[in-house]
């Protein structure tokens, strides 16, 4: 912004302020020959810029004492004007179709199916917004608020990381719902939260006593014993155990093929079984390996949070069987290279961050000991 004088064609002077660019155009402003007038004009705009930054040039005066008129009408109010615009983007016109949280949340996984995304990927979808709309089962979505945002991930049980994938999951529905469905909602409550993850998050195992007592229940429960056993002594993935089926599992050579269509990492390997792995699968009977495709009941996800109560545990761990499998391999045989191929690990930090004195190799050999 500066103060110009200008030579006219007719040879008089012109003094004028250029105050830049301002709306997207360069705006100029000529007070002929009062030199006073423009300084007066300059000192004003400048005023208006300390005062009030760019706004106080682009505004004319009548729009600037109404800011200012509401601005003092929304401290009275103890509201901001940030918070005014806020609660207008949320109620205002913008919002064109409005619906309840659950109807926002079906019609985003309806979408989802139709956009062909894969079976786990829908899974996850539903696990994770499905629970935010049995939390929010009459809240408008677009009245959603980040304190309700922050609440839902807080009480479901979930682990940080847990949390902030189900926060990821949560910032794709509204960008849908905003973006997509044209006007189901103006604005992202979640926008700006996040996170903060556990410094270290314990790993949770399973003792040795607490192995043979599930070990044994799944004795009395055969169609459980395959994915016990794949997991506690095998350390297979919780959703590969889910998808494998039984020819991908050699009970006379030891080993389990788990594929790159079902693993993790979309990198297929082989695990191989210990002989008392396999004396427990067999334990289960004939019957068991034949009477479906897929290792796991069809009926898991009821089931398992019905099994473990039943071993004498009172809180589940997350991972623990995988868990207990790595920290009791490790203590065992200190074979890094072989604990990490057989887990599907890209990397030993894993190991050394995780598993590494977790267990004793007096209880770890315990646990290989297990036998039916």
């Amino acid at each position: 912004m500066k103060l110009r004088k200008r030579r006219l064609p007719s040879g008089h002077f012109s003094w004028l302020i250029d105050y830049g660019i301002v709306d997207g155009v360069r705006r100029r402003v000529s007070f002929g020959e009062d030199r006073g007038a423009a300084e007066r004009a300059l000192a004003k705009a400048q005023a208006a810029v300390v005062s009030h930054g760019a706004l106080g040039l682009s505004a004319s005066p009548q729009e600037m004492a109404e800011f200012l008129t509401l601005k003092v009408r929304l401290r009275e109010a103890g509201a901001s004007i940030s918070e005014a615009v806020e609660f207008f983007m949320r109620h205002g016109t913008l919002v064109k179709n409005r619906v309840l949280v659950p109807e926002l949340v079906e019609s985003f996984l309806w979408a989802k199916v139709e956009a062909g995304k894969s079976r786990r990927t829908l899974e996850t979808y539903r696990g994770t917004l499905r629970s935010l709309a049995r939390a929010f089962p009459l809240v408008m979505a677009h009245e959603l608020t980040a304190g309700q945002v922050l609440a839902w991930l807080a009480g479901q049980g979930w682990s940080k990381r847990t949390q902030s994938g189900a926060l990821g999951h949560f910032r794709s529905l509204y960008a849908w719902g905003r973006e997509v469905a044209q006007g189901h909602v103006a604005v992202d409550p979640s926008a700006g939260l996040v996170v903060k993850a556990d410094l270290a998050e314990e790993i949770g195992t399973l003792t040795v006593e607490q192995c043979g007592r599930m070990l044994r229940q799944a004795l009395l429960e055969p169609r459980m014993m395959p994915y016990v056993v794949l997991g506690m002594f095998g350390g297979l993935r919780r959703a590969e155990m889910e998808r494998l089926t039984w020819d991908a599992i050699n009970l006379e050579e030891r080993t389990v093929v788990v594929g790159a269509r079902i693993s993790k990492t979309r990198q297929r390997r082989v695990v191989d079984l210990t002989v008392n792995a396999v004396a427990w699968i067999r334990a289960a009977g004939e019957e068991v390996r034949g009477k479906t495709a897929r290792v796991a009941p069809s009926n898991l996800k009821e089931k398992w949070p019905l099994f473990w109560p039943k071993c004498g545990l009172a809180v589940w761990p997350n991972n623990g069987l995988r868990h207990t499998y790595a920290s009791m391999h490790y203590a065992m045989w200190q074979d890094e290279a072989k604990l990490q191929a057989q887990m599907g690990h890209e990397s030993a930090n894993m190991l050394h961050q995780h598993y590494r004195a977790l267990k004793t190799r007096r209880e770890a050999a315990g646990f290989w000991a297990l036998a039916p």
